[in-house]
């Protein structure tokens, strides 16, 4: 009885053990059951969703990204808020005829000349505003060629692809071309044969003498160079690469700072196009105005000045240069306290010219600026009617003997955007019956260049 009473006990003790890790076996391979299973999943759904992306098989649709430098919230007033819109409306814009078409022009020593901010301002006018460029180099640098930073420009603007394809070559670098001069010799002849026909042989006589245009000094060739220039767009044009172009951008390569291209844009269709306002608030041509940034002579700190008074006259022919053949107040109309304006006090009077007041304006609003009309201008960039920039019946290098009157003691010559613009006063007052006055010019205060002195 007690063996017998025993075996069923001693069964007992001998099978609870295994039960118990019968348990814990089971337990731990369910845990790993279910790990597996997790991973499975995982990685099915990571299939499904890789094949679907690339099929282009979902239903999310993403906002495109913006251009690299554009991230974040912008400012709804900001040029790059501008010219991020636009880049999203780009393809509509092309078509409205209510869009005016700009080139940019532009001359330079060589292919270091130009300065960063130049080429970024170029790059955003092209990729973002389809706004053509045309580059006149003396000189061509080998060593840092233009070429590579521009294809670096327009590939780092470029919205990044979302299929993940990098090799994509951003069209809109092919926008700004870059052109070699021929040289000194054959702009100097260019010059010649044009006065052959069209000025008398004084000019042969002396060519060191006081802006003539056939001197080998800096100005002279400066003045050959846009010329030479001017022509290669019009021709250009004439061949269909600018069907609809209604201005042209005349600027410096070499400043700090640029208007936004929307800011252009805006400029022309407000004061320069058909049908932008009566007539006295309408011109043939816009400039910028140029900002010089330097350190105070008399305090710690900066102050700020208007720039190129070289090419700048008031009207009716008050010209504020100080480096001047002729007295101060000796022109015919000139303002004697005018011409004696410092660069601050220029400013300051184009400011304060310009602005535009309102009934009820606060203290703190943003000020309003209109053009202030002149008789000539230039401040680092300048927009003109393509018409009248074109006019083959002024240029860069022509003589007339009134222009001798805005000479430099230093240069010995003119400024070459005097001379033209002394040119459009006497052709548009032929074509319109007037005193010289039909050529309307103006600075816009609020459309600034930057120069850092």
């Amino acid at each position: 009885m007690a063996a017998t009473n025993g075996s069923p006990r001693r069964h007992q003790s001998q099978q609870q053990p295994r039960s118990s890790a019968a348990k814990r076996t089971f337990g731990w391979r369910g845990i790993l059951v279910i790990v597996a299973l997790v991973n499975y999943v995982e990685v099915v759904l990571y299939a499904y969703v890789s094949k679907a992306m690339d099929g282009e098989a979902l239903s999310l649709q993403l906002a495109p990204p913006r251009p690299p430098g554009h991230d974040g919230e912008i400012d709804a007033s900001s040029p790059t808020k501008r010219t991020h819109d636009n880049l999203q409306q780009r393809d509509e814009s092309d078509d409205d005829p209510a869009t005016p078409s700009i080139v940019l022009v532009g001359m330079a020593y060589t292919d270091t000349s130009i300065s960063d901010f130049a080429l970024q301002f170029l790059v955003d006018a092209a990729c973002g505003y389809n706004m053509p460029s045309h580059l006149l180099l003396e000189y061509r640098d080998d060593k840092s060629p233009l070429d590579d930073k521009i294809a670096a420009l327009t590939h780092h603007w470029h919205p990044l692809p979302r299929d993940g394809k990098l090799d994509r070559h951003p069209a809109c670098g092919k926008l700004i071309k870059v052109v070699l001069s021929p040289g000194k010799e054959a702009l100097l002849n260019m010059t010649k044969a044009y006065h052959r026909q069209h000025n008398p042989s004084t000019l042969w006589k002396n060519a060191r003498a006081r802006n003539n245009p056939l001197s080998t000094g800096r100005i002279a060739r400066i003045k050959r160079a846009r010329e030479y220039q001017r022509g290669l767009v019009r021709e250009m044009m004439s061949n269909g690469d600018a069907k609809r172009t209604s201005a042209i951008a005349v600027l410096d390569l070499d400043l700090f700072a640029y208007p936004a291209p929307s800011d252009l844009i805006e400029t022309i269709q407000s004061y320069m196009s058909e049908g932008s306002g009566d007539k006295a608030n309408t011109f043939h041509a816009i400039c910028s105005n140029g900002i010089l940034v330097q350190k105070s002579r008399t305090w710690n700190g900066y102050i700020r000045r208007y720039y190129d008074t070289f090419s700048t006259i008031f009207l009716p022919n008050s010209w504020i240069h100080v480096d001047r053949v002729v007295p101060r107040g000796s022109l015919v109309g000139e303002n004697v306290t005018m011409a004696k304006m410092n660069q601050e006090k220029t400013l300051s009077y184009i400011l304060s010219k310009g602005r535009r007041r309102q009934a009820g304006e606060e203290a703190e609003q943003t000020p309003r600026y209109d053009p202030v009309p002149m008789r000539s201008c230039f401040s680092g960039l300048a927009l003109y009617r393509s018409d009248v920039w074109l006019d083959p019946q002024c240029r860069y290098d022509s003589f007339h003997e009134g222009d001798a009157r805005y000479i430099s003691k230093k240069y010995q010559h003119a400024c070459e955007h005097v001379v033209f613009h002394e040119c459009l006063r006497r052709t548009i007052a032929e074509k319109e019956g007037g005193d010289g006055g039909g050529f309307r010019i103006a600075v816009k205060p609020d459309m600034t260049t930057l120069w850092h002195g």
